[in-house]
């Protein structure tokens, strides 16, 4: 017969993994916003983008628990589509960074910190202005052109960081593009389908574009984005 501790024993035990699972799955969309914020670097004034050989080498060593951090909740939390497009954003930006953390590359992104860190708080604001509308997309009444507003505000917010670049950084203005295509064209790619940069058809919607009056709920654009395309 087996004991009454043991049988205690072994219900803590599961009662501990049951625990321990728990802990391990963390849905906190906040913490995964402030990861979002640091590994894209956008949209917080205090930010900076690694201006010496020291503060890149750091920049490359965080990467890996930043994407960590977001992969999670998207693995964990995230419903197929959201988790799919998010997806497909880290892992993007994860190898814009592989190609920016080699010996060769690394000058270039040094580069971009040097002339756009004294411009923060103006690059702050602009990426500011799409998380905000990605906020008033999730509420559009028509939700088949959800995904494509969010396009749309995708290449507006791109034309609006070169037109930044242009003025205050035009030697590295090529370097800027490869970085912003690099974090976000695959995922354009993937869900803008007819509403591509070429063409003329966002000229119909972005001018219908909720506005956002209420603080914003997430700094970063990633957890809005997963609400519009999983329909959260």
């Amino acid at each position: 017969m087996v004991n009454s501790s043991v049988i205690v024993t072994i219900l803590l035990i599961i009662v501990s993994i049951k625990y321990s699972n728990e802990q391990t799955i963390n849905c906190d969309r906040n913490a995964v916003d402030r990861c979002m914020l640091r590994l894209t670097i956008f949209g917080d004034p205090k930010l900076r983008f690694p201006y010496d050989l020291n503060t890149m080498n750091k920049r490359c060593r965080e990467v890996k628990s930043l994407e960590t951090c977001i992969k999670n909740y998207t693995k964990n939390c995230l419903p197929l589509d959201a988790r799919n497009t998010v997806s497909v954003l880290i892992f993007s930006i994860k190898q814009t960074f592989k190609v920016y953390c080699t010996r060769k590359r690394k000058p270039a992104f040094i580069s971009i910190g040097l002339c756009m860190n004294p411009n923060m708080v103006e690059m702050s604001k602009t990426m500011n202005q799409f998380t905000r509308s990605l906020h008033g997309i999730r509420f559009y009444h028509d939700e088949s052109l959800r995904i494509p507003m969010v396009c749309c505000n995708y290449f507006l917010l791109k034309k609006s960081i070169l037109d930044l670049a242009t003025v205050k950084c035009p030697k590295i203005l090529d370097e800027v593009e490869f970085m912003v295509d690099g974090y976000g064209k695959n995922v354009a790619n993937l869900i803008c389908g007819d509403y591509n940069e070429e063409s003329d058809k966002c000229e119909s919607i972005i001018g219908q574009t909720p506005e956002w009056k209420k603080p914003l709920n997430f700094t970063s654009f990633v957890i809005p984005l997963a609400q519009i395309v999983g329909n959260l």
